[in-house]
């Protein structure tokens, strides 16, 4: 276990970072209560302006996509810098891809795009054309609505969808009026962040300070106390994974059967 602390030297908080070719960062940053993408590397790039607070930042191809409570918004890197994605949208002729209220997470799946709001359920949008969203419900039963904390995309069609009760579900959007598999109390409480780290396996941490890795029939493959407090990031390759906790501890290890 590899244990590390990081600084910066931005003048601005980084709240979310992606890496490019040619050793540059796409990054989600806020100041003085404003967002922005921006480019980071050798050369500082471009800074554009984000609606609501930014929660992730994804690179599929020559598209990059933010992500944030309010909106997806999409970027052409096609020419080597930073340029919005316009086309017709739920905001007219823009960059903004969907929009919605609460969103706690969102990304690429396939070739669209989801987000997932706290408790109205999963949008899901292709950004190549200007529908309207389709909107799936997220109950686990019908006394029991998800309040959704946190979601990952597992393959091109499954999504792992956290709450705030500590419950882990996966929803088959091919099939999505009931998730296909459920674990109740997966974490003590809230359920903070999850990450795949490929089709097979699933990394989740929780308020408790747990790591938790879970096959992709959400069998929970081991149990690691890593952390004092709770857990809020977590970024994976196929054999390794990292975390970063709210006392500012990154705790680096491998993937279990994969060393």
């Amino acid at each position: 276990m590899l244990s590390v602390t990081a600084t910066t030297s931005h003048a601005f908080e980084l709240w979310s970072l992606c890496a490019l070719p040619n050793e540059r960062l796409l990054a989600g940053s806020r100041t003085h209560g404003q967002s922005h993408l921006r480019l980071l590397g050798p050369s500082s790039g471009d800074a554009h302006a984000l609606t609501g607070n930014v929660l992730s930042v994804h690179v599929n191809g020559t598209r990059a996509y933010a992500v944030t409570s309010e909106q997806i918004s999409g970027f052409d890197l096609g020419k080597g810098d930073l340029n919005p994605l316009l086309q017709s949208g739920p905001t007219g002729v823009d960059n903004t891809l969907l929009t919605g209220t609460d969103i706690v997470s969102g990304g690429p799946i396939a070739k669209r795009l989801y987000a997932a709001h706290r408790t109205s359920g999963i949008s899901l949008t292709d950004p190549r054309s200007a529908h309207q969203p389709q909107v799936t419900d997220t109950a686990l039963s019908p006394s029991r609505k998800l309040r959704i904390s946190c979601a990952t995309a597992l393959n091109s069609y499954t999504l792992a969808l956290c709450s705030e009760h500590g419950d882990l579900a996966l929803f088959d959007l091919r099939h999505p009026d009931a998730p296909s598999k459920v674990v109740r109390d997966a974490h003590v409480g809230w359920i903070t962040t999850i990450g795949a780290a490929n089709s097979d396996t699933l990394i989740t941490g929780g308020a408790d300070g747990v790591i938790r890795v879970w096959t992709s029939a959400l069998e929970c493959a081991t149990t690691l106390p890593l952390h004092a407090d709770s857990v809020y990031g977590i970024t994976a390759t196929d054999d390794m994974f990292a975390t970063v906790s709210f006392e500012g501890r990154v705790a680096v290890n491998p993937i279990p059967g994969r060393q």
